[in-house]
This record gives structure tokens, C-alpha cells and sequence, in this order.
């Protein structure tokens, strides 16, 4: 399965609207030194948010649906959920540009996942 080749697109789709929110609202320029120290533990959290939320899915579901039938069925449910736990947690942080750039970068990663996935063949061959 292409879990790291997931996990790593993910990482920099989400490194790069993380950091676009981020970086109008820090005043030093040393802090650009940060971006490539901040791609761990973007990894990490993609990782373990794809392998525990959108993997399953497609891993449950695939011996009776198509991915195509995943993608269709599931994924606006999926979509909504997320979309609904980000703005809580936007909400109980009181728009911290940090919470909102965590979880706006999360969310769109996220959907933007199912799409890869429900295109790439979960079972190929590295």
C-alpha cells in the first residue's frame, strides 16, 4: 500500500497552508529556519491521521465497494465531521491563528487524501 507516499503528499500540502497562514503573523525572520524543523511533526501527524481516519475506511469497505463507491458514499460524511470538529476546535481555541492554521491545514489535507486515495490503486506494487 502506498500509506508513506500518501503520508509524505500530505505533509506537504499541509506544511504549505500551515505555513502560509503562519507566516504573516510572525515577526522574525529567523522563524523561516523553523519550516523545515516543522516538517517532522507534520509527518507525524499526517501519518497518524490518515492511518486512522481515512485509511480504514477504504480498508473495511473495499472487498464489497469500489473505491470510487467509498469516495461517494462516505466521503461527505467524512468531510462534514471533520469540517464540524476543526471549527469547534477553532472555536474552543479562540481563533488563535495557530489553532486556525493547525486546523484549517488539517481539514483541507484531509479531503484532499480521500481524493488520492480513492484514485490510486491501494493495493499496487512500490
Amino acid at each position: 500500500m502506498r500509506i508513506g507516499n500518501t503520508a509524505v503528499k500530505a505533509t506537504g500540502m499541509a506544511s504549505v497552508i500551515f505555513w502560509i497562514i503562519i507566516l504573516p503573523e510572525l515577526s522574525s525572520d529567523s522563524v523561516i529556519a523553523l519550516i523545515p524543523l516543522s516538517l517532522i511533526p507534520i509527518f507525524i501527524c499526517c501519518l497518524f491521521t490518515i492511518v486512522f481516519t481515512v485509511f480504514p475506511v477504504f480498508w473495511f469497505l473495499e472487498s464489497t465497494l469500489s473505491k470510487q463507491q467509498i469516495f461517494k458514499i462516505y466521503f461527505p460524511y467524512y468531510a462534514i465531521v471533520v469540517f464540524t470538529v476543526s471549527s469547534i476546535a477553532i472555536h474552543q481555541f479562540k481563533y488563535d491563528v495557530f489553532a486556525i492554521a493547525f486546523f484549517t491545514s488539517a481539514f483541507f489535507t484531509l479531503l484532499q487524501t480521500w481524493v488520492w486515495i480513492s484514485k490510486q490503486d491501494l493495493y499496487e506494487k512500490v
